[in-house]
């Protein structure tokens, strides 16, 4: 998970608040899973998989989904809340159709509610958040940690191989540079900044905090060298 800087609501949910009786169901669903895939760079605010407008055939659904992180209640849609686009996050489908114990992210958390030190559009999110070097992600903070396993499920085993994998793409790179692994902070930093920042098409690269979390104790260790 990372920290998502929240910008301005897409326009069209600015002007259709204002207007009376504005619920959920009738705020323009396109505009702002446009302007929350723009905001995240194309990955969910959860387990950080590729999120996209692509229609997935077999859920019949975008594969972008609009969540709440404090859940909307289904007996009032015209709450603050609901309608509140700093509440909203992209997320993706969390495996929606499996058995309870394959979902994760909000098709796992369903209305449960979460700390608000797990939501992703709070500045120190990150400082929460640690990884294994076998792909799973956990905390010190024991609430965050519980939560991150049995509310999100985020170490069902698909999505830990997918961030392992990505870890050993980083590893290889740089074990092509130097084998022995001492790896210069400069070489460090270059390969931080590549998964850092978005590419060409405005996308982070899927599962990147793992990744940025390696590189980030590696570039301390070789600063002290």
């Amino acid at each position: 998970m990372k920290h998502i800087e929240k910008g301005r609501p897409p326009k069209s949910l600015t002007e259709y608040k204002s207007t009376p009786s504005a619920n959920y169901d009738g705020c323009n669903k396109e505009d702002i899973r446009k302007t929350l895939l723009a905001e995240q760079g194309a990955i969910c605010a959860y387990c950080m998989g590729r999120i996209s407008e692509t229609w997935n055939k077999n859920l019949q659904k975008y594969k972008i989904e609009i969540e709440h992180f404090e859940a909307q209640n289904p007996e009032d849609t015209t709450s603050e809340k609901t309608l509140d686009y700093n509440n909203m996050l992209g997320v993706c489908n969390g495996n929606a159709g499996q058995p309870k114990k394959l979902l994760h992210c909000d098709k796992s958390k369903g209305n449960e509610p979460l700390s608000m030190l797990l939501n992703p559009s709070s500045e120190n999110i990150e400082q929460y958040i640690a990884y294994s070097s076998n792909g799973k992600i956990k905390s010190d903070h024991q609430e965050v940690n519980d939560q991150l396993n049995k509310v999100l499920n985020l170490n069902m085993q698909n999505l830990v191989n997918r961030r392992k994998a990505q870890l050993d793409i980083a590893v290889n790179r740089l074990k092509a540079l130097n084998p022995k692994g001492d790896w210069k902070a400069s070489q460090l930093n270059k390969e931080l900044k590549n998964w850092s920042n978005r590419n060409t098409k405005n996308e982070f690269n899927p599962y990147c905090g793992i990744v940025i979390y390696f590189l980030k104790k590696w570039m301390q260790k070789a600063t002290k060298r």
